[in-house]
């Protein structure tokens, strides 16, 4: 066997030929610290990181912008990171102009559309056959908000074509379009988590029944099915009163926790327990609807473009509202002010990890710690230690507190609580979600400013003070970002066992997207300024 075959050079540059781009960023990495810093292996490595979703493998390279593969892929991975300006510095070496306006289209889009257009239709009407997905498929968005119907039903095509196998591709993009409010083109784009080896795919067939691609729904049954995280499930809920307006009736399909707070607003609806839709032959013993749609393809095939029904669109059971207010007036004699909190999701995720707090710094960005008031924690699977922290923190400033985590069977107790206090002080989770949803003041802290269900009306407004939702019109978002997350998790299998110290345990997690960033960028010597 030759040699020179077994190389990690070699075999790295197998594993990306092959598609293998976890193994393909270790050869890489390892032939690239060996000194072989030729272009085909930067540029295989940049595409490897960016396929990874770990752009942080760049940064010992960086110094090598003069390539202009390694270039575009750094311009790239900063824009995955969402750092703007980092990624205009690095698109300033990339030579490819295709890929150049590309970058640049997903860069402006929406607050320099002429200039985007400008560069880029030219293109790609001077070059139709291009082979880059990013760049077919910024073009359609493009093309769509200066009415080239041509360009678009072009870039479309380009875009399926090129991409098909990678749709990931896509549904980044409509994150980060949302993320923007360019509503019409994200949700068009969303579309692709639908499609086969989508990260995000939780495609589900129903029997024989038809999916809704926007047909009318006079004397129709509609069903829809509350997709992805329980947060997501809420979110969708906003339209279906807007869709009971245009079919017979509507069905919905949702998880056992969301099920009874749907009940207690909609009592007419017929609804369906997900762990019995997806038992084999389930409709073929019950009336089945005419289509069926997931919750987050309604914006698209309904073209509900912009964000509607934002006030309130969900109610809580007004006996446990009456019952749960009437027990926080007999600890409150002093009419102190009442809120729930909730400080973390999960946390068996990186994402879910990501958003949360510990309570110490909750009850830090939140306030709580400084004022008397009630406090009601919904936080279910919290530590024991976190639960005496938080009422001691409470107490001392002569609030009370109570733990209403043992209660929360559902998500309708959760929102009778939420509904009884003054506001609900939550992270970025489902929570949240129930309190916009029942047009509850609610301030929710995000770690992330990307989230785009979170996007402030005014996203240019301090971080540090409270700006309201553009989903929610009861709903503030403060961003409480730190230059880091003060406690992870020893390992994702113990979940509950937390750490208070400012140390990083040494697992293979990544930091979450804004700390990645700002490490990012104290770790490089931009291009241009260091050799």
């Amino acid at each position: 066997m030759n040699p020179s075959t077994q190389t990690p050079r070699a075999l790295g540059l197998a594993a990306a030929m092959a598609n293998n781009w976890t193994e393909a960023l270790l050869l890489l990495n390892a032939a690239a610290q060996q000194g072989q810093l030729d272009p085909m292996v930067l540029d295989a490595l940049g595409e490897a990181a960016y396929r990874t979703n770990v752009p942080e493998a760049l940064g010992p390279y960086q110094n090598h912008y003069k390539y202009p593969t390694l270039a575009s892929h750094m311009a790239r991975a900063f824009l995955m990171l969402g750092d703007v300006r980092s990624s205009y510095e690095f698109l300033g070496y990339a030579k490819d102009s295709a890929l150049k306006s590309a970058l640049l289209a997903m860069l402006e889009l929406g607050t320099e559309i002429k200039t985007t257009a400008a560069q880029v239709l030219p293109v790609a009407e001077a070059h139709p056959d291009l082979y880059y997905p990013e760049y077919w498929r910024a073009l359609s968005a493009v093309a769509d908000a200066v009415g080239r119907e041509d360009l678009v039903r072009l870039s479309e095509r380009k875009s399926k074509s090129f991409a098909y196998k990678d749709p990931n591709i896509h549904f980044n993009q409509a994150l980060r379009m949302l993320g923007k409010g360019e509503f019409r083109a994200g949700w068009r784009l969303y579309e692709w988590r639908l499609v086969p080896n989508a990260t995000q795919s939780n495609r589900t067939e129903l029997g024989n029944i038809s999916m809704w691609e926007g047909e009318d729904l006079r004397d129709k049954t509609l069903l829809i099915y509350l997709e992805q995280g329980l947060g997501d499930g809420i979110f969708a809920l906003r339209y279906v009163q807007a869709l009971l307006e245009q079919a017979a009736s509507i069905e919905i399909v949702a998880r056992p926790a969301i099920l009874p707070l749907i009940q207690a607003t909609y009592p007419n609806l017929k609804v369906h327990n997900e762990d019995e839709v997806a038992v084999v032959g389930y409709w073929d013993h019950i009336m089945a609807p005419d289509f069926w749609v997931y919750g987050l393809s309604i914006p698209f095939r309904a073209g509900f473009w912009r964000p509607m029904n934002t006030a309130k669109f969900l109610s809580a059971p007004l006996h446990l509202v009456k019952k749960f207010t009437e027990r926080i007036q007999s600890l409150n004699p002093l009419s102190l002010p009442v809120y729930t909190v909730n400080w973390h999701g999960r946390i068996d995720t990186e994402s879910d990890r990501s958003r949360a707090f510990s309570v110490q710094e909750f009850a830090q960005v939140t306030g709580l710690e400084q004022n008397p008031c009630i406090v009601v924690s919904l936080q279910k699977e919290a530590a024991t230690a976190e639960i005496t922290t938080l009422q001691e923190l409470v107490t001392k400033n002569g609030g009370q507190f109570i733990n209403a985590a043992p209660e929360l069977c559902d998500f309708a107790v959760t929102a009778a609580w939420i509904a009884a206090s003054d506001r609900l002080l939550s992270c970025d989770t489902s929570v949240a979600h129930v309190g916009g949803a029942l047009g509850h003041p609610t301030t929710v802290f995000a770690r992330n400013k990307a989230i785009w269900q979170w996007r402030r009306q005014d996203p240019a407004e301090r971080p540090e003070t409270a700006s309201a939702a553009v989903w929610y019109e009861s709903v503030l978002v403060q961003y409480a970002l730190a230059p880091e997350i003060s406690w992870l998790f020893t390992t994702t299998n113990k979940p509950k066992e937390l750490t208070n110290d400012n140390s990083r345990t040494q697992n293979s997690e990544l930091p979450s997207t804004e700390i990645r960033a700002s490490r990012l960028r104290g770790q490089f010597h931009f291009a241009g300024r260091s050799e």
